[in-house]
């Protein structure tokens, strides 16, 4: 029983997270938006509506091979194509 339990523990937590994720942030994953790279800011608009990005705001910036991710200090990030 022992042996399981922490295979069982990463089902569970994996099990949870995917649905609260699913739950709250569903309507945002494929979400098409414009973007427009401003002096101080990024604004995107999509249709939630319009948000201002000021730089100071960006943790990190990361490139993959088809993609750019802008991290912010709130642990949400903008997901970029590159194409």
């Amino acid at each position: 029983m022992m042996i399981a339990l922490p295979f069982y523990m990463k089902w569970k937590y994996k099990s949870h997270y995917k649905k609260f994720i699913d739950e709250n942030y569903s309507e945002r994953f494929g979400l098409k938006c414009k973007l427009r790279f401003e002096e101080n800011k990024i604004v995107e608009e999509s249709k939630l509506g319009e948000s201002k990005i000021n730089y100071e705001s960006l943790n990190e910036i990361n490139e993959i091979q088809n993609y750019y991710f802008l991290k912010m200090l709130t642990a949400q990030s903008l997901i970029i194509p590159k194409k």
